[in-house]
């Protein structure tokens, strides 16, 4: 075992020094940035709060200020963010005030990032709090108000299972495997217990808490891509011969547990027609539109720049599709540019100058008039122009939320003094990706989320297509101790007890985000309980779901149906959306367009926000 422990040691031993050298300049890049990592600004929050000598300034302002705390979502705090917060809690409380945490430890789900359920009870046997408070109130709420009497009677029968230690031991001992220690098995069954006591809720008395569905259907595939298009096919029945007649999509959210399987899901829809909305389809940086913009900002930045010009020139969704240009004209272009010999007389150019000789038409009525004036305007106007030039209200209305979006980040650099394409280019590489558009609250799409995105919300219809991912295999890096010194190596089994007892903490929580993903459906729950041989082997969730299921004799092997179907609601159905094929062809605007616009169309102004100048209105 210490040999084995020293080789992993070994393996991560570069890596250290790489970190201790990084970790020497990180005092210097973050005066320089002026910015902090997110796990040390509890610590440096707690020791402003506290003061070196005596009570510091902070804390007389805000502790003078301050009557009642109230803490939502505290299962997921951690140690380090409450210490921070006790100090003004206990002040709160000394002058009369009060302190409130509100959470539920079922659904503690951020583990992984330091948040520790156990404060939930901890908290109430604090010295320093119970000193002013001796006998807090403490009070659980037991309806549930969100879903309908069938899924919270389902999600009862499953999880209540947990609030008996020695059934909550059952469940993990089918997840962990027979290597895990009985003590620290017995350890984990019993908080898992104090998580799940009184998970059973009530329905409330009332119509509109009757009815619900639940469907929980298992698919099973002989491998990954095998189970992918069995899955693939489950959710084209579900959507397209049975949801699509009776929900509007916004009603419908599909719940994953990784960021790659919510691309895979939005593209199947995207495939069937379906409109969705994913967390990246708003960030802005990743848009065709904005990345063809932005393109075309660098290019008249600075000319040379050969790959701005080229995203540019095959950008359908700006240039390309409107320049008359087809993107085969061009590709072959480029392709006999690189084919010339040293000695061709058309050699030695650059990509412009030889883009201007070649295409002169589209050059001179789409790209010349913006090179003329390179310089000349600042960032907001260019891209104003741009939009106006390019008819893009005209050609992708329904992409107008994200051109305001665009035009209200550009407008709001160049009031903070970024007034020239250098520096607003500057500024967007460095914080362009964290821009996105609001959410339309109207907007008939399905959500795609992650679980742990969707807590705390509610959606009428859950989908939650996988449930067989596997374990980790990139354990996080340790600090251990072998003969008395510090020993920095991954996680593993090699350090006994630590170890198990930080597996079973994971598979705790994997029952938390179950419990999460089952939990937030209004009106329909379909579950699709997925596996294959592999999975079988290496994911301990699907043993968990299993062990669950079987618990409350569900066969695992056969539909499960609770409830019934609500009926349909002809107002909602999507006409036309039954088939593959039945997407509008994209039109041929090339030909229409490849005249430059008489008339600019006027983009919409973006909305303001507040506390923020206003920006200009339309351009008449």
């Amino acid at each position: 075992v210490r040999g084995r422990l020293i080789q992993r040691a070994l393996q991560v031993a570069p890596l250290a020094g790489l970190a201790r050298a990084m970790a020497a300049h990180l005092p210097d890049f973050q005066r320089r940035e002026g910015k902090l990592p997110q796990p040390l600004i509890p610590l440096h929050a707690r020791d402003v709060l506290n003061g070196e000598f005596g009570v510091s300034e902070a804390f007389c302002r805000m502790g003078t200020r301050l009557a009642h705390i109230l803490i939502d979502e505290f299962q997921d705090t951690s140690r380090d963010q409450w210490a921070a917060i006790e100090p003004l809690a206990v002040e709160c409380l000394s002058r009369g005030g009060g302190l409130t945490w509100v959470g539920d430890v079922k659904q503690a789900i951020y583990g992984w990032r330091g948040g520790d359920s156990a404060l939930f009870d901890d908290i109430l046997a604090s010295p320093a709090l119970t000193a002013i408070v001796p006998d807090p109130q403490r009070e659980t709420l037991p309806r549930n108000w969100r879903s309908r009497a069938a899924i919270v009677r389902h999600n009862n029968t499953v999880f209540a299972q947990l609030d008996d230690p020695l059934r909550a031991r059952g469940v993990l001992s089918a997840m962990l495997g027979d290597k895990t220690p009985d003590h620290v098995l017995d350890e984990a069954a019993a908080s898992v217990a104090r998580a799940f006591a009184g998970a059973a809720q009530e329905v409330p008395d009332r119509d509109s808490a009757q009815g619900g569905l639940v469907r929980i259907v298992p698919v099973h595939g002989e491998d990954n891509g095998d189970l992918r298009d069995k899955v693939r096919q489950q959710l084209r029945a579900l959507f397209m011969d049975d949801l699509a007649a009776r929900r509007p999509w916004r009603d419908v959210a599909v719940l994953v547990r990784k960021n790659d399987e919510s691309a895979q899901v939005a593209s199947w829809l995207m495939d069937w027609g379906v409109p969705v909305v994913t967390e990246n389809s708003l960030r802005l940086a990743d848009h065709p539109l904005v990345t063809q913009t932005v393109a075309l900002l660098a290019f008249l930045d600075y000319p040379p720049n050969a790959l701005a010009l080229w995203e540019v020139l095959t950008g359908v969704e700006l240039f390309g599709g409107i320049s008359g240009l087809s993107d085969h004209a061009l590709r072959d272009w480029l392709a006999d540019r690189c084919a010339r010999p040293a000695d061709d007389p058309r050699g030695g150019k650059g990509l412009l100058a030889d883009f201007r000789a070649t295409f002169p038409v589209a050059w001179e009525t789409w790209l010349a008039p913006f090179y003329a004036r390179a310089g000349l305007m600042g960032p907001y106007d260019t891209v104003r122009e741009i939009f106006e030039r390019f008819r893009v209200a005209q050609r992708h209305p329904e992409d107008i939320g994200y051109v305001r979006r665009f035009l209200e980040v550009v407008h709001n650099a160049e009031s903070r003094g970024l007034t020239s394409l250098a520096t607003f280019l500057e500024f967007w590489v460095e914080s362009g990706g964290e821009e996105k558009v609001p959410m339309p609250e109207a907007m008939d799409a399905v959500r795609v989320m992650t679980m742990h995105k969707s807590k705390g919300l509610e959606f009428p219809v859950v989908v939650i297509p996988f449930h067989h991912q596997p374990d980790r295999t990139d354990p996080p890096l340790v600090v251990a101790e072998l003969d008395g010194q510090p020993l920095l190596a991954p996680l593993c089994p090699e350090m006994g007890d630590r170890y198990h007892h930080a597996q079973a903490a994971a598979a705790a929580e994997k029952l938390h985000l179950l419990y999460v993903g089952w939990t937030r459906p209004v009106d329909e729950l379909h579950a699709y309980v997925t596996s294959t041989p592999f999975a079988e082997r290496s994911s301990s969730l699907l043993a968990g779901v299993r062990a669950l299921l079987t618990g409350c004799a569900i066969d695992t092997g056969q539909e499960y149906v609770a409830g019934v179907v609500p009926p349909a609601r002809a107002t909602d159905a999507h006409a036309g959306s039954d088939t593959e094929d039945t997407r509008e062809a994209p039109r041929d605007e090339a030909a229409a367009q490849a005249a430059p616009p008489d008339a600019p169309q006027a983009v919409p102004a973006p909305l303001p926000s507040p506390a923020r100048a206003p920006a200009p209105g339309p351009l008449p």
